[in-house]
């Protein structure tokens, strides 16, 4: 679920509230608790909902927390908040705080932790529970919700009550264990989102003094740096490594402490330290070339930078700041086909097999056809592994107009069907041809990096190889080892396509032009998608070119099929829509709003989650 995703809206609460008391009344308790936790997750302090839901505790008694059993919470935040009241009920306080901080690692933007304050400040709560259970159940809890929160969060976040509540908590807790050193840390790190300076400073300040070290030295000096004390920080990061030189963190720390005031050479001095003390860490690598791009602005580092920016978080965030992520300029969503996600399961469960590779045959049933191009995907990948797996597709309708031909006469097609099977049209390439569209591909995503070479490549084949290059579309090359076989069909395929955009110069009687638009219009597949962005890029480049391409783009926005049968080149069709522009501001207010709806319901690509 979303975090961003309301559990219940504004205008259904008044509904959910009277169903839930017609449950009530009903005896149905364990969906008016249900119903109540839905509506409490827009206020969790509403008296009168609250007063209804402890009339059910106490009509339970001691068998109130069966209304929501254990086994049915899961990932459910409101079954997981509701159960956690049901047992504070019963005052099994310790099974109701881990629940709430459960709930609150899946939806921080709903303050359910209010409630765990409540009990902490009834007589004798805080005081009986273990500390074995706070600096496990409880630190770690809070942990997982707050350590990756940005500092300090803005005023306006959701999420800033919940965070106050577990610095509320921490408070109380600190009061029955004033010694505990770890308690001030976690304070110190709750206290820096909510930007309470003052008190995250002496906190960080006790916690060096009941335990000395590196660690504690560097959360002060983290405080410092959020707090706009960059010179501080630096000064106590220092501290923090004369303590420990060996420790990579406080070098990666005072890096960014240098980014963050634009001292760039220094912070390349930093990020190196880091690497002499551990040479792949993904942090400092991706966080030096940024430092370094920023220094030369040269091409060379922003691909460095780049290519960190595919594997690791730090780089695609600093990658955002140089260079505006657009899908399918910068970086190559997954494709969005129902036979996608379905092989990629097999797929799966077949890496997971060390025994002898299978064989036979698979059958996929979908709604409506599919792109051609996940069956070359997933041969590819087969063919990496000695697996002799045959798929048949079957389709349960073919919609209109029909995916499976061109929607306009056209002067080449890729592929044909025999029924459902897709069947190439184009001969395999020359070895040339297909070497040099791989050594592209294998390079980072990335178009206004690839252009160069792609020009290179253009001039070097020139038009007689149109064919060769068509031929890579539907005949990639092998899979290179570690790459996912969708990403690396879809990257030689864009390859492909921005070569061809530089095949020949002029627009309105050019070969490019004929043979991107052909593909555009041809049979639904991946190729459309390739075609729909080199033509976008062209666009964007040479002004001639760009009212054929709006114009194409807006005709094949009508022939969508209806709902039911999804389209592999609906979403990029409407990015690269984007990314080219528009001269009116309705229209371009349509198409973000369109953009909108389909990555909240079919694409699912998400940037690096890995340091």
């Amino acid at each position: 679920m979303r975090m961003d995703t309301p559990i219940v809206r504004p205008e259904e609460i008044k509904l959910v509230v009277r169903t839930a008391e017609e449950d009530f009344r009903r005896g149905n308790l364990a969906q008016a608790v249900y119903g109540l936790g839905m509506v409490l997750s827009t206020n969790p302090q509403n008296g009168s909902w609250r007063i209804m839901l402890n009339r059910i505790c106490e009509q339970m008694g001691p068998d109130a927390p069966t209304l929501v059993p254990a086994e049915q919470v899961g990932t459910d935040p409101v079954k997981a908040a509701i159960r956690a009241y049901l047992l504070a009920s019963v005052e099994r306080y310790e099974q109701a705080i881990e629940l709430l901080l459960q709930a609150a690692a899946s939806r921080p933007d709903i303050p359910y932790l209010l409630w765990a304050v409540e009990w902490l400040r009834r007589p004798g709560v805080s005081h009986g529970l273990p500390f074995e259970f706070i600096f496990t159940s409880v630190l770690g809890g809070i942990a997982r919700f707050t350590a990756d929160l940005p500092s300090p969060l803005a005023e306006e976040d959701p999420r800033r009550k919940t965070v106050k509540a577990a610095a509320d908590t921490l408070g109380l807790l600190r009061n029955v264990h004033p010694m505990a050193p770890h308690l001030l840390i976690s304070s110190v790190l709750v206290l820096r989102r909510l930007a309470e300076w003052e008190d995250a400073i002496e906190l960080a300040k006790q916690a060096i003094q009941l335990l000395p070290g590196w660690e504690t030295t560097a959360g002060l000096a983290a405080v410092y740096c959020d707090a706009g004390l960059e010179d501080r920080a630096l000064v106590t990061y220092q501290e923090a490594i004369g303590i420990d030189p060996d420790q990579i963190a406080p070098y990666l720390d005072t890096g960014d402490t240098y980014l963050k005031t634009e001292r760039y050479q220094a912070a390349i001095n930093a990020f190196q330290e880091a690497l002499a003390i551990e040479p792949d860490n993904a942090r400092a690598q991706a966080s030096k070339a940024y430092a370094r791009y920023k220094v030369t602005g040269e091409e060379r580092e922003l691909a460095t930078l780049v290519r960190f920016a595919e594997r690791s978080r730090r780089g695609w965030k600093l990658l955002c700041e140089v260079q505006p992520p657009h899908p399918y300029i910068h970086f190559l969503p997954g494709p969005v086909d129902q036979s996608a996600d379905s092989l990629s399961a097999f797929m799966d469960r077949l890496a997971g097999q060390p025994s002898t590779p299978p064989s036979g045959r698979l059958t996929l049933t979908m709604a409506c056809p599919e792109s051609p191009s996940v069956i070359t995907a997933f041969r590819l990948w087969c063919a990496s592994r000695g697996i002799d797996v045959k798929v048949e597709i079957r389709v349960n309708r073919v919609p209109a107009p029909d995916p499976r031909v061109a929607k306009s006469p056209v002067e080449l097609s890729l592929w044909r069907y025999e029924g459902a099977t897709p069947i190439s049209t184009i001969d395999p390439p020359d070895a040339q041809v297909v070497a040099a569209i791989a050594e592209l591909a294998a390079e980072p995503y990335n178009l206004p990096l690839w252009e160069p070479q792609a020009r290179q490549l253009a001039s070097q084949l020139g038009t007689t190889r149109l064919l060769s290059l068509l031929g890579c579309m539907v005949h990639p090359p092998p899979l290179p080892e570690g790459m996912n076989p969708f990403a690396w069909v879809q990257r030689v395929q864009q390859a492909a396509a921005l070569v061809i955009a530089y095949l020949d110069s002029g627009w309105s009687d050019s070969l490019r032009k004929r043979a991107l638009t052909a593909l555009a219009i041809g049979p639904v597949d991946w190729c459309v998608d390739a075609s729909l962005v080199a033509l976008a890029w062209i666009a964007h480049q040479e002004q001639v070119a760009r009212p054929d391409v709006e114009y194409l783009f807006g005709w094949l926005s009508s022939q969508l099929p209806g709902e039911g049968c999804a389209s592999c080149y609906e979403y990029p069709l409407i990015c690269s829509w984007l990314f080219l522009g528009t001269q009116y501001e309705a229209a371009r207010t349509r198409l973000v709003s369109w953009r909108k709806r389909l990555e909240e319901k079919k694409v699912r690509w998400k940037p690096p989650e890995n340091d």
